[in-house]
């Protein structure tokens, strides 16, 4: 039987991308199983604008350097819009994920960005009553 993920929330905010970054580290050790990384982007200005988007981890968000995740880039963006889903183990992440943003192009290129993760929490969350 299928069932739906009980867990779904932002790993990188929707907001303009307008030069390379990062975004915060989120923490997936709440998480288990397959876990979906949901990216939605569009372009909004710029002459051949690209925008590269992958994922990275890091053991403790400190002295461990982020490094990128083995199978977690996106498939690169240029004028278009987008909507694409990456499949991950959470076994095969550390536990801090960030979304690393390469962006090219000239006459001020510009995008719109979102990722989402989407997976089961190892404990069944805590909604009151």
């Amino acid at each position: 039987m299928n069932r739906l993920p009980n867990g779904i929330t932002s790993v990188a905010d929707l907001a303009e991308v307008t030069a390379d970054g990062l975004s915060s580290a989120f923490d997936i050790s709440k998480y288990e199983g397959a876990l979906g990384f949901l990216l939605s982007a569009r372009n909004k200005a710029g002459t051949n604008p690209t925008l590269g988007i992958k994922l990275q981890h890091s053991s403790d968000n400190d002295a461990d350097p982020y490094t990128d995740v083995g199978g977690g880039a996106f498939t690169a963006l240029t004028d278009t819009t987008a909507l694409q889903l990456l499949v991950i183990d959470k076994n095969a992440l550390k536990q801090y994920v960030k979304v690393a943003f390469d962006i090219g192009g000239t006459d001020t290129p510009k995008y719109e960005a979102a990722v989402a993760l989407i997976g089961d929490f190892k404990y069944a969350p805590d909604i009151g009553g």
